[in-house]
Parts: C-alpha cells; structure tokens; sequence
C-alpha cells in the first residue's frame, strides 16, 4: 500500500515536472517569432539622372550659352539657350550651325550608353524661338534657311493643309517634318511645360485646312515630335 502512494506520487510529479517543461519551451520559443525584424523603408529620394559628358560637349560648342539635358522616352534631349537672334543670321551663322552639327555627332556616340537611342538637340533664344535642332548626329532644322525655303514653296504649296497631307503626318516625325509636309509652319495654340525642366514640353499646333468654314487639324507635339493628331472637315 505504501508502495501504491510513493508510485502515484512520482508518477504526478513526473507529469507536473513535463508540463512545466512543456511551457518553459513555449515560451522559450515565442520570442524567436517577433526576433524576425521589417527591413526599414528608405525615404530617401532616387537621384536625378544627369548627362555631364553630353552637355560638356554642347558647353564647349556653344561657352556663352545655357545647356540642360534630359531624358525623354527612348532619346536624350539637349537645349541649348543663347543670345543670338531670330531676326536675322549671325554673320558666323554657317560656323555656328557647323558646331551644332559637329556635337551632335560626337553626343550621339554617347546614347548608347545611357541606353538612348539618340540625342537631340535644339539651339534656342531667350524667348524659346528654335533657330537650329537635329538629332542623330547631324542638323535637321535651320530657321533661316526654312524662312528662305518657305518663301519660294508658297506659291506652289499653300500653307493650309489637305486630307491627304494631315495623312501624311505620323506619330514620331518632327515639327520641321510636319511642317514641310503641309507647306506652313502653322499656329501654336498652346504650350505646356518649360524648355529645359525635367519634363515634357507640350505644344499644339494648329493648320487651317480648304475644306468647309470649319475646317482644320491640330497636331500634338512632344519636345516638337509628333504623339497625336486630330483633324475636322479636310479634303
């Protein structure tokens, strides 16, 4: 009988003495779930890209003038804004459109690397007036030979446009591009955006068209390259 009672006595304490352990190892364990700690969120803001080597080269083309470059879609885009005039041509104006056409040149051996597929350049004045742009290593605008040009394509292309040159305009082509298509600079009707901030610069520009009284199209363009078109009444 005294066996019985020792036996039963050893047999609960073996019990209570597991269950303690048990617990112990519960809550051993359960700090190891909170020890996982969240990885902190930065704040911090991604730097801006910046193209030193490509407006290095327009810097030493153009010294006396205010060079910015920024990324837009697939190309790089250079402004240059000098103190040069739309009135009439520098009397150094075919040197200075040499060493646009010569930076351009030595830029577009850079896209690639920055994962471009090419520079863009416009040289401006202080109003914004484009007096020269290019891209792909060469100039594809001069104002003043355009001025010229315009004046002798008037008589046998109005500057109004037709069904068939509204067509003609495509998503991709350049203002200058357009402009030859329908013989007219046409009207800019309105801009949105800086030349030389970080984004897009937004012009609409505007053709009358032969059709009824009301009668037009208006293409819209990004940093002056063509991303829509819309056009009532043509013929």
């Amino acid at each position: 009988m005294k066996r019985t009672y020792i036996f039963g006595f050893m047999l609960s304490a073996a019990l209570l003495l597991s269950s303690c352990g048990g617990n112990d190892q519960s809550q051993a364990e359960a700090p190891a779930q909170d020890s996982v700690a969240e990885a902190p969120v930065s704040d911090e803001k991604q730097p801006e890209e910046t193209f030193d080597d490509i407006t290095e080269i327009f810097t030493q083309a153009f010294p006396d003038s205010t060079v910015s470059a920024r990324r837009q879609s697939s190309r790089i885009s250079v402004d240059v804004t000098s103190s040069i005039s739309a009135d009439q041509p520098p009397d150094n104006w075919e040197e200075i459109l040499q060493a646009l056409n010569d930076a351009l040149a030595q830029s577009e051996e850079l896209a690639e690397g920055y994962g471009a597929a090419t520079v863009s350049a416009q040289l401006e004045t202080g109003d914004e007036t484009i007096l020269a742009s290019g891209y792909s290593g060469a100039v594809q605008y001069d104002i003043f030979a355009r001025a010229s040009e315009q004046a002798s394509e008037s008589k046998s292309n109005p500057p109004t446009i037709t069904q068939h040159e509204f067509d003609q305009i495509s998503v991709g082509m350049t203002l200058t591009e357009v402009q030859d298509i329908v013989g007219g600079s046409g009207t800019l009707e309105r801009e949105i955006g800086s030349s030389g901030s970080s984004i897009s610069v937004i012009r609409t520009y505007r053709w009358e068209g032969t059709g009824s009284p009301v009668s037009y199209a208006t293409v819209l363009f990004e940093d002056y390259v063509v991303y829509s078109k819309h056009s009532i009444g043509l013929e």
